[in-house]
């Protein structure tokens, strides 16, 4: 059994992860098609189960699912614009959807969609820091998939058609899926608008789609390295519990 480290030099440990983190998630935020990226493994994934025969396809469940699995996690830990984009696409791919349970069965708890890209997407954007999110948020962020799905999709055609906009918890900017904008944007009879204002450094800053795109093995590094990192978090709080 190892000794705990000293509280001083756990906490040293820990601030050094975090800037670590961040350090990383910045790189992969300014690098464009980072949240595509992990979209087009999962669709790959998901066209291999689809094409295969009914007898081979359960040797491509289970990269499916590593597929999803790391790609969600990570996606929820990117919040941009193109991040948005991709997981109000996924709520709309059901395939591989469970059938309804039985209301009768008080199985409400569990999701419908354990190989479904519509159910992890709506896990990652519950979970995500979003200010003013579409459904109020459950404990630990639980979804319930046929109470929330339409309210999220709601939400995303909204921001789709530019009637509204976003932010993330500790950033003031408002967003669209084309980048910053000036001011908030919120559907007629949703509540009154709020603004946002920007710095001018902010102000003179580029959109998001009109960075130059950074070479491809910069994005898989910086990605691996994110997921390492927190899959690093993952297990240090895993034996410290």
């Amino acid at each position: 059994m190892s000794k705990a480290l000293p509280d001083d030099t756990q906490a040293i440990e820990d601030s050094a992860h975090r800037e670590l983190v961040e350090k990383i998630r910045a790189v992969v935020l300014e690098t464009p098609g980072h949240a595509e990226y992990f979209a087009n493994r999962i669709r790959e994934a998901r066209k291999k189960v689809d094409e295969a025969s009914p007898e081979d396809q359960g040797q491509f469940w289970h990269p499916l699912n590593n597929e999803q699995m790391y790609g969600f996690q990570t996606l929820g830990q990117l919040p941009s614009p193109e991040t948005i984009r991709v997981l109000g696409e996924f709520l709309y791919d059901e395939r591989g959807l469970f059938p309804k349970y039985n209301p009768a069965l008080q199985d409400r708890a569990r999701n419908r969609g354990e190989n479904a890209n519509s159910d992890r997407a709506l896990m990652t954007l519950a979970r995500m820091p979003l200010i003013f999110k579409p459904v109020q948020p459950r404990i630990r962020n639980h979804v319930i998939y046929d109470e929330d799905i339409n309210a999220w999709r709601l939400w995303y055609e909204q921001i789709k058609a530019g009637t509204r906009t976003f932010r993330f918890e500790g950033d003031p900017q408002e967003y669209s899926l084309a980048g910053p904008v000036s001011e908030a944007r919120v559907p007629q009879g949703d509540g009154a608008s709020r603004k946002a204002p920007r710095s001018p450094a902010e102000a003179s800053a580029s959109p998001l789609d009109e960075k130059k795109s950074l070479p491809v093995w910069s994005l898989v590094g910086a990605s691996l390295l994110l997921a390492t990192a927190l899959w690093l978090a993952t297990r240090r709080n895993s034996h410290a519990d």
